[in-house]
């Protein structure tokens, strides 16, 4: 009777032992899972600072060619507006000389195909 208490124990203890360690090896790779889990936030938490300041230099470049192409345009304006006021004389002038000459107007003529491009 002695013999068959000692091997029910022995018995429980060592599915106590098979138990635990499979316990133990879940917690093994719940802690392997948790580790890859940890290495994906970083990479992606590295990944969204790249992007933010990729974002913020297109932002900059953006910006500077909004400047850029604004201060083109207001060149281009002015050359324009230039060249019309050019134009502007000379047809002036060719009415105040009595314009009926045909060389001049066709001289105006290309003057303004010109600046109309």
């Amino acid at each position: 009777s002695k013999r068959k208490r000692h091997a029910a124990v022995v018995e429980s203890i060592k599915e106590d032992c098979e138990s635990s360690e499979e316990a133990v090896s879940t917690v093994i790779v719940l802690k392997e899972g948790l580790d890859e889990t940890q290495q994906q936030i970083d990479s992606l938490a590295e990944a969204s600072v790249d992007i933010s300041n990729s974002t913020g230099e297109l932002n900059d470049e953006l910006v500077d060619a909004l400047g850029r192409l604004s201060a083109l345009e207001e060149t281009m304006d002015v050359e324009l507006k230039g060249e019309v006021a050019a134009v502007a004389g000379r047809v002036g002038a060719l009415e105040e000389s009595g314009g009926s000459s045909s060389a001049s107007a066709a001289e105006l003529k290309e003057e303004v195909a010109a600046v109309a491009g």
